[in-house]
């Protein structure tokens, strides 16, 4: 008995020991249980709805589908330690099971590779870990900075929405980025933050990529971003995610350099724009210039309480949020996907070699979002939103040497895209929410939503012709928040 208790004894302090080390580090766990329920007029799309609409014409995609599972769910841990330099030090760690197969982007599906991302690929019984967040920062009276992965400087106005995606590819800029960011709070409401973080693209958090023949870059330098908010109580608030929130305005933006690598195109793996079901030359193309690329992008979001509170009560609230923005290679803020936010323009026919060479170069696009909230009583409250992308600076540009020299392009248009890539001209999408939180752990949400793609080249199938692609979907989940 003794050694028993001698035993117990010693266990006791080998878990005291180091709980008393950490006394001045509080834990504290966050997140969610969530079950979705979606059906899309279209196959293909996700439960983020982060995709673009297939073509009206192609058959096998437009018919319903039914999907379930509870993949969303998500928790996190706050870890609030010690101070250090006189500021206070916290960390926070967040997962969920969205993790899907890097294998399914950019595959090739019955000869064609599609822009179709990881995000929600996981089935319900196979669902994978995937790492959101994963940061910790110093904080002071003025100023703060964080180490690690965490929502980028212009990914931090996103609409509220019963779906995940929340409008990325229709208008909303939203990436998780590792980063070092620095941010000084001057006196009345105006701050100002600046970062340095991984070079991404829009497939979730891959580094830009030299091997993949579609992208083709490797970056030398860090993405670089910028921003400088003002935010007030002016006269009231409106409800923003559940708590109140006063005027606010932010002017964003975002900057980083790529470098592509040569890459030569068969005949056949490739396609002109303006060509019929996109005919492909009988010729290859050849990339055989590694050229500087440069992505960008400026911004600028507000929210305007409408109809405000003075109260903590948010019934009977309105409040405006929308965001705008411009640039160039945005698939690095989620906005586009790497084989969309860029195409090759010709350059010039070398008769020593016989290449047709091309110059890698990619779209500009502005767009935005738009979401008004309306809280009808405290429990009860309703989104409309809209979002948008669009090119802009794309024409049907031709040149007379590829018109005499290219039977498949009789036209002579110039720019061209490898085979499977659809370019995109715009995509928009509209939807409404209504929200039912009966307290504050518990809610419910029933979603319509309407997605449209527009496509730069008409395809005809089975003299079916379009140039658009369109989705409908209905969404319906339960959350249990903790």
């Amino acid at each position: 008995m003794k050694k028993t208790w001698l035993l117990v004894l010693a266990v006791a302090v080998l878990v005291c020991l180091p709980l008393t080390a950490q006394a001045k580090t509080e834990f504290e766990l966050g997140g969610y249980i969530r079950l979705d329920a979606m059906w899309n007029s279209q196959q293909g799309i996700n439960y983020a709805l982060s995709n673009y609409s297939a073509r009206n014409n192609v058959a096998n995609a437009n018919h319903g589908k039914f999907m379930m599972n509870a993949n969303a769910t998500r928790f996190n841990f706050t870890v609030k330690g010690p101070e250090l330099w006189g500021g206070k030090v916290t960390g926070f760690i967040e997962v969920d099971f969205d993790g899907g197969d890097g294998t399914n982007v950019g595959r090739t599906v019955a000869g064609r590779q599609n822009n179709w991302t990881a995000t929600n690929e996981s089935s319900f019984n196979q669902a994978k870990l995937r790492l959101r967040h994963a940061m910790f920062k110093m904080a002071w009276t003025d100023r703060e900075i964080i180490f690690g992965q965490f929502w980028s400087i212009n990914s931090e106005f996103i609409p509220e929405t019963a779906d995940s995606g929340a409008y990325c590819l229709y208008g909303a800029t939203q990436l998780r980025i590792p980063q070092v960011r620095y941010t000084h709070k001057f006196d009345n409401g105006i701050s100002a933050s600046l970062a340095i973080e991984a070079p991404q693209n829009g497939r979730w958090g891959l580094n830009v990529d030299a091997t993949n023949p579609i992208e083709g870059e490797v970056s030398e330098t860090p993405m670089v971003e910028a921003k400088v908010r003002f935010e007030q109580d002016l006269y009231g608030k409106a409800a923003w995610y559940g708590k109140p929130r006063g005027f606010y305005v932010g002017v964003g933006a975002g900057y980083f350099r790529t470098r592509n690598n040569p890459v030569n195109f068969a005949a056949g793996d490739w396609r002109t724009w303006g060509q019929d079901n996109f005919q492909a030359p009988a010729v290859a193309m050849n990339v055989n210039q590694s050229e500087y690329q440069n992505h960008w992008l400026a911004l600028i979001e507000n929210f305007t309480p409408i109809i405000p509170t003075t109260t903590k009560s948010l019934a009977g609230t309105l409040g405006l949020a929308h965001q705008w923005w411009i640039g160039q290679g945005v698939s690095a803020w989620r906005i586009d996907l790497p084989g969309n936010d860029r195409f090759y323009a010709f350059r010039g026919f070398d008769p020593v070699t016989a290449n047709y060479n091309y110059n890698l170069t990619f779209v500009k696009r502005y767009g935005g979002n738009v979401q008004l909230q309306y809280y009808w009583t405290e429990e009860i409250y309703t989104n409309v939103n809209f979002g948008f992308q669009k090119s802009w600076g794309i024409t049907q540009q031709r040149d007379a040497f590829l018109a005499a020299a290219m039977a498949a392009n009789p036209a002579g248009y110039v720019y061209a895209n490898p085979l499977g890539y659809d370019p995109i001209v715009s995509s928009w999408r509209a939807g409404v929410t209504q929200w039912y939180r009966p307290i504050p752990a518990v809610k419910f949400a029933l979603q319509y939503s309407y997605m449209r793609t527009n496509y730069f080249q008409d395809t005809t199938v089975n003299s079916s012709k379009t140039k658009y692609g369109e989705n409908h979907s209905l969404m319906a989940n339960a959350w249990y928040m903790f």
